[in-house]
């Protein structure tokens, strides 16, 4: 993959950043090609970008992104399939890019939708609208994917566990350029389908890497499922 060289405002790869084509963001979390498509119109060519005046994407030949641009295109598709209205959803992003300082404040730890709003967790019971009003509000609403996401100190989105953190994959842009790994290994889940579809069972594979059998087989199922 050929990336352009580098400007002020354009996303730069940089090591640990993962890279992420369309293919690769439906693949990994599901959503059909088109819906993902549809969310780079908005993402990538339309609001948010005109409204940060900055470009997402690392090249210009493909639409490729990073993982937290990856986090965020899992939340935009959750939030408006929940009800949340897309002007909503673009307001919210405005707002929390301006009170955090951040070009990706959907991937951001403190995030909640209660019906038609996006919530701006401030601590623990103290909720506000994310839409610039800093409006009280008052939910217990965490949507069950945020419980896949693990957040490192800066409150942003570090890794991803498309099983559930106690499964066996794990997303992490620092690994295999964020290709999803079984965890605890650098063996990517990609190389483990082809393997199998090759004709090496699931108990030969277990042996050959150490990995038991059952996580693996949820490992296999989950990647080989179409979004």
């Amino acid at each position: 993959m050929t990336l352009t060289e580098p400007r002020n405002n354009r996303e730069q790869s940089r090591l640990g950043d993962g890279l992420y084509t369309i293919t690769d963001i439906s693949r990994i979390l599901k959503i059909p090609r088109n819906k993902i498509s549809y969310i780079f119109r908005y993402y990538m060519k339309g609001k948010f970008e005109v409204d940060l005046d900055y470009t997402f994407s690392v090249s210009d030949e493909l639409n490729v992104v990073n993982f937290k641009s990856l986090i965020e295109i899992k939340v935009f598709s959750l939030w408006k399939d929940t009800g949340v209205p897309v002007k909503n959803i673009v307001n919210a992003h405005h707002a929390l890019s301006k009170k955090y300082d951040t070009k990706y404040p959907l991937a951001l730890e403190n995030l909640a939708v209660a019906g038609q709003d996006v919530i701006d967790i401030v601590h623990e019971n103290f909720y506000v609208k994310a839409d610039g009003s800093e409006q009280p509000y008052f939910v217990d609403l965490i949507h069950p994917f945020l419980k896949k996401v693990e957040y490192g100190s800066d409150k942003m989105a570090s890794k991803l566990y498309p099983l559930g953190k106690k499964g066996a994959i794990v997303i992490d842009p620092n690994i295999q350029f964020g290709q999803p790994v079984y965890k605890g290994t650098r063996i990517t889940i990609e190389n483990l389908v082809a393997q199998n579809k090759a004709g090496d069972g699931v108990d030969f594979l277990s042996k050959l890497y150490n990995l038991q059998p059952n996580r693996l087989r949820k490992c296999l199922e989950y990647y080989n499922k179409a979004a």
